[in-house]
Order: structure tokens, then C-alpha cells, then sequence
């Protein structure tokens, strides 16, 4: 992580760090593909202009690095213009880098069919339709409004993407809209 806030780089090593034992569990789980694979990543800087937010991303990632004591040295480290082109060949010109050894990739999607699929063997019951408004007691929300049928639940996340702020109007509460660097 390079530029975003102290609380996103903490939720997103977090997140990060639990991936491997979410597929293990995922793949015990027979629950199909999920796409995860390490497979490194450079950064790099290729003209002169991409030059000073590189150096002060290298400087952050690097600080954190100490910070936390990890990665490990052998796992993230600056390399030579040359070391990048040998570590992807496709590259021109390279005027700094920097290494992450055990980055990881994932297709959101695979994954997503992955959980979704493993939840199911585990009771989910999963209902494709949209959500038309909340079932309340009191002020207290105990499930949705699905076709006209009530569906209770203990607890009721808000989790609409760009509808949530009109489901939050619903409630008479303001549901914020944030980018990660807001975090």
C-alpha cells in the first residue's frame, strides 16, 4: 500500500493476511475455484514524471514495512531497473521499482461463486430478488420486504452499493458514501 489512510492499510493487511487460510478452508469445503495465487508484483516507475510518487510510495511502503517488521527483507525490496525487466520481460524503460514477492492475485468473481457456493453447503438459502423496504418493530428493523413478503431477520445489513443511500432514507438515517482513502 502506498498513499491510503493508516485505518485502510490496517484493514487491508488484515484482509490480506487472511486470504491463505480462507481458501484452505474454502478448498476443504469443496467449494470449487477461487483464483487465488501468489504471484509477486513490481511497482515501478517507467518516465520522469511518474519518478517522485513512486520515490514517496517506496518511501511509505518501506516505512511500514520497518513499522510492522513485515513483510520479511526477502519479501519486499527495491530492485534495479534490470532485476524489474528480468522479472517481467515486457517492461521498457524503468526508472525505479520495487518488488513484493508474496503479493497475490484473485478474481473477485471465482472467489465471490467460491464463498457464495461453500455458504450454501452450510445452510444459506439465497434469494435473488430486490429488496422493497424494511420490516420494523418500533424503531428496532427485524427483516425486509421482499414481493411484498416478510423476511425476519436478527439483524439487517445495509448493503445495497448505490441504493444504500436510499435504503438508509428509508430508515431516516445517512448512509455516507467514503472512497478507501477516507477509511
Amino acid at each position: 500500500s502506498q498513499s491510503e489512510s493508516d485505518a485502510w492499510f490496517h484493514l487491508a493487511v488484515e484482509a490480506v493476511d487472511y486470504y491463505p487460510p480462507l481458501v484452505e478452508q474454502l478448498q476443504e469445503e469443496n467449494a470449487g475455484a477461487t483464483s487465488y495465487a501468489r504471484c509477486g508484483m513490481l511497482q515501478v516507475a517507467a518516465t520522469e514524471d511518474e519518478l517522485p510518487a513512486f520515490e514517496q510510495a517506496k518511501a511509505t511502503i518501506l516505512a511500514r514495512q520497518k513499522q510492522r517488521g513485515r513483510p520479511k527483507p526477502e519479501d519486499l525490496y527495491p530492485v534495479s531497473p534490470a532485476e524489474a525487466r528480468e522479472l517481467f520481460p515486457a517492461l521498457g524503460n524503468v526508472l525505479g521499482a520495487i518488488y513484493s514477492r508474496t503479493a497475490a492475485r484473485v478474481d473477485g468473481r471465482q472467489m465471490g461463486r467460491a464463498l457464495r457456493r461453500a455458504a450454501e453447503g452450510q445452510g444459506l438459502t439465497v434469494i435473488e430478488n430486490s429488496v422493497g423496504g424494511f420490516v420494523r418493530q418500533g424503531s428496532r428493523v427485524t427483516g425486509v420486504q421482499v414481493e411484498g413478503h416478510a423476511i425476519e431477520a436478527g439483524t439487517t445489513i445495509i448493503a445495497g452499493g448505490a441504493w444504500s443511500a436510499a435504503l438508509g432514507d428509508q430508515l431516516g438515517v445517512r448512509v455516507a458514501e467514503f472512497a478507501p482513502s477516507e477509511l
